[in-house]
């Protein structure tokens, strides 16, 4: 396991059950020439680099912390009712920081201000919980992007995936409020509908990349014109430019944690 942050253990775990094509995603996300997917640690530690500042990491001998990457991409995309990671008190009087570097969260077991399973199962449900507010964050931003005649069939779609796994009390809802319900739904809900997404929507010559269905809508959300609507220039004003990089990072760790989870 990754020796200073909880998360980046838990990273890794994810990504040793990932697949060749999912792993093969994430490594073209961080190096476009790449013709061969990194094997599960060295995929863990490029991530945790690319997510990080590089002076920091040289002092530090390693990458940041997922969490603080999943910090950074809430901040851009400016998504609410999530904890700051430096921010105040998510457990007896402890920030998500402190729960994520591994000697703060053996000083504060030592003092009883936390177990170790209660780090790991805060730390679990944070993670899970924010990957699934971004995930529809994107989605709100592709949606935004999409013509009359997509947008139609994205609420199909949404419909259809969310009648089969919620039930008819989610008929008729479309746009935010079926992306809000296919959330709440989250597993392989949301896995089967992104990856259905893309055989139904014609979505032009945007230049989709050809590993996963999620990276492949990324492309959309994350292009040239979808950039734009992101919040591109905000972010390069907050000088993270590497943002380009984390957010389709994180996004394709979701949906592979949607789809290993169930």
């Amino acid at each position: 396991m990754p020796k200073r942050f909880v998360s980046n253990g838990s990273l890794l775990t994810l990504l040793e059950k990932a697949t060749v094509k999912e792993r093969m995603a994430l490594t073209k996300i961080l190096d476009s020439k790449a013709s061969i997917a990194y094997d599960p640690i060295p995929l863990q530690q490029a991530i945790c680099e690319a997510g990080g500042h590089g002076v920091i990491n040289f002092f530090r001998g390693q990458g940041t912390g997922y969490v603080d990457m999943l910090d950074d991409v809430v901040d851009a995309l400016e998504i609410k009712g999530v904890p700051a990671y430096h921010g105040s008190s998510v457990i007896n009087g402890l920030s998500l920081s402190r729960l994520e570097e591994i000697t703060l969260v053996n000083i504060s077991i030592k003092e009883k201000k936390v177990t170790l399973e209660q780090c790991l199962e805060y730390n679990k449900s944070h993670v899970e919980s924010t990957e699934n507010k971004i995930l529809i964050k994107l989605l709100e931003k592709a949606y935004a992007n999409m013509s009359a005649e997509q947008q139609r069939d994205f609420d199909a779609k949404i419909a259809d995936v969310a009648k089969k796994f919620g039930g008819s009390s989610v008929n008729g809802l479309t746009g935010t409020a079926g992306l809000m319900v296919l959330g709440n739904l989250g597993g392989f809900a949301t896995f089967t509908f992104m990856s259905s997404l893309l055989s139904t929507l014609s979505f032009g010559a945007l230049g989709f990349g050809a590993y996963t269905a999620a990276s492949s809508l990324l492309s959309l959300v994350l292009g040239p014109v979808g950039w734009i609507g992101m919040g591109g220039a905000a972010i390069h004003a907050l000088g993270k430019p590497e943002l380009k990089v984390t957010i389709p990072l994180v996004a394709n760790i979701a949906v592979i944690r949607q789809r290993v989870k169930v």
